[in-house]
């Protein structure tokens, strides 16, 4: 290649790069234009903290005010189901099988 080849390369790889610049920015102008006019037209008043803590004081009420203190029902169920673990753990140790506890993983090093 001769150097009147690479020199006219050159300059339309330049005139190129130029004429993206300019679109690129005539481009982000009438786009902050439409922005501008978007957002006069758009009247969003931002919410007061008072309203803010107004709601979510009214949830945490409505979510306390939903809880119960434990029945008797509650305290009988939790206690047998830890009698149905602790019977089912025996018969799974009579039959010889592993009782499914959490494993710690092996390290990295020995995987292969």
């Amino acid at each position: 290649m001769d150097a009147g080849t690479v020199g006219t390369v050159l300059g339309i790889n330049a005139a190129l790069v130029a004429l993206l610049w300019w679109r690129m920015e005539k481009n982000a102008m009438l786009l902050s234009l439409e922005l501008e006019k978007t957002a006069a037209s758009i009247a969003i008043e931002p919410p007061s903290f008072e309203n803010l803590k107004e709601d979510l004081s009214d949830l945490i009420h409505d979510t306390i005010g939903e809880m119960r203190p434990p029945a008797i029902a509650d305290h009988l169920g939790g206690i047998l189901s830890q009698w149905a673990q602790i019977k089912f753990a025996k018969e799974m140790q009579a039959m010889n099988l592993p009782i499914s506890a959490p494993q710690e993983p092996e390290p990295v090093e020995n995987w292969n």
